[in-house]
């Protein structure tokens, strides 16, 4: 029998558009604790930033805001 094994890198939930800012909570690797990120999708600058406590000092939120900016640019 062969065991299936998936690692979740990042999980993006509540994800919001207004206007230009969009914004979103970040889980790093599906923890319970999660960190919250806005950006400007035009500039791609970050405009509000809480990382997760756990992962204060983890490229995860350079991650989240890459697939913002990714997703921002599906519907243009």
């Amino acid at each position: 029998m062969q065991r299936r094994v998936t690692n979740t890198m990042l999980i993006l939930r509540n994800i919001k558009r207004e206007g230009n800012t969009i914004s979103a909570d970040y889980y790093p690797e599906g923890e319970a604790e999660f960190g919250h990120i806005e950006i400007d999708s035009i500039s791609g600058e970050i405009v509000f930033l809480q990382k997760a406590p756990i992962y204060m000092h983890s490229p995860f939120a350079t991650h989240a805001r890459y697939e913002l900016m990714r997703l921002s640019n599906l519907k243009k």
